[in-house]
């Protein structure tokens, strides 16, 4: 038996039987005082643990709850599946589990459309279709360009493009003046791709994303 305590507690949310289903798994899965657990703040559904006591600031709790969370989630989907989960407000606890501070960050992005009457004309959005329905690589590329167009989406992208010229090279030669941005953007993907020490951190990172070069083709 073992008392569970921790200087901080973290929010998440998600599907109420998700949410029910990892307060289970991780409440019947304690091995030592340290150990994931769940508790309640009334209606909220708050994980802690012991190994964040040494954190100072709730942004750093904030970093380390994101990627417990997800790691949580991830085998919460392996046998019963899961949806996406978030983390919400980041709780600062006394020894008797009383509430010392709370910080909570929104995020929040904001769209603003063109009008109508700036937007491209229909028979520009034909020759696009048009072309999509006998090239795959520019149709793949165009389905992975989304609004919020992350790096492993940008590396896919990448990836149809020099499909679609032929090879890297390829493509680099079509864009010379922006060869070694290209370049430099798909080094960028490709780290972020992969799990954390897999490749070396490039040391300038290229965010550019692919929206030129796939206007320009068109």
């Amino acid at each position: 038996m073992f008392i569970m305590r921790s200087k901080w507690g973290v929010e998440f949310t998600g599907e109420p039987a998700d949410l029910e289903n990892i307060t289970l798994k991780l409440n019947n899965s304690v091995v030592s005082a340290d150990s994931l657990f769940v508790s309640r703040l009334n209606t909220l559904y708050v994980l802690r643990t012991g190994k964040w006591d040494s954190a100072i600031k709730a942004s750093d709790v904030q970093i380390l709850a994101i990627e417990q969370l997800a790691a949580v989630r991830g085998a919460i989907e392996l046998l019963d599946t899961c949806g996406n989960l978030n983390v919400a407000t980041i709780f600062e606890l006394a020894e008797d589990g009383a509430i010392i501070n709370q910080t909570r960050t929104t995020m929040t992005r904001l769209r603003t459309p063109k009008p109508l009457s700036e937007c491209a004309l229909p028979s520009e959005f034909r020759d696009i279709a048009i072309t999509v329905e006998t090239d795959e690589n520019l149709r793949s590329a165009l389905k992975d360009l989304k609004y919020e167009t992350g790096w492993y989406e940008i590396y896919r992208i990448t990836e149809a493009l020099c499909r679609h010229y032929g090879g890297e090279r390829n493509l680099l030669n079509a864009f010379p003046s922006e060869a070694s941005n290209i370049a430099r953007m798909k080094r960028t993907a490709n780290s972020y791709r992969h799990i954390e020490g897999a490749f070396d951190p490039v040391a300038n990172p290229m965010v550019w994303k692919m929206l030129s070069y796939l206007q320009r083709k068109f």
